[in-house]
């Protein structure tokens, strides 16, 4: 079963993803770069900036989870080249 709804880090639509995740239910994001709103923030802008690439290639990353988690973490580094592993692939 798949619910599709709005997630993005603007919007994390926590107790709907937790009460999916305990049901077994699998999460399509919807509007995962909240409407462009996720590429306007200062804090994205910046990160784009940083890693000269565009802001919805950095807001693509955030999404569809909401918030920095270990893997958005992870995949943001790799992705920016701050990762002291580099990138897997």
């Amino acid at each position: 079963m798949v619910n599709q709804f709005e997630v993005h880090p603007l919007h994390p639509s926590t107790a709907l993803r937790q009460l999916c995740a305990s049901r077994g239910i699998a999460v399509v994001a919807y509007a995962s770069l909240g409407c462009g709103a996720l590429l306007k923030h200062p804090a994205v802008v910046e990160l784009a900036r940083q890693a000269g690439k565009q802001p919805a290639q950095v807001g693509l990353l955030l999404a569809p989870e909401a918030f920095m988690t270990h893997s958005q973490t992870s995949r943001l580094a790799c992705f920016c080249g701050t990762a002291p592993w580099g990138c897997l692939g």
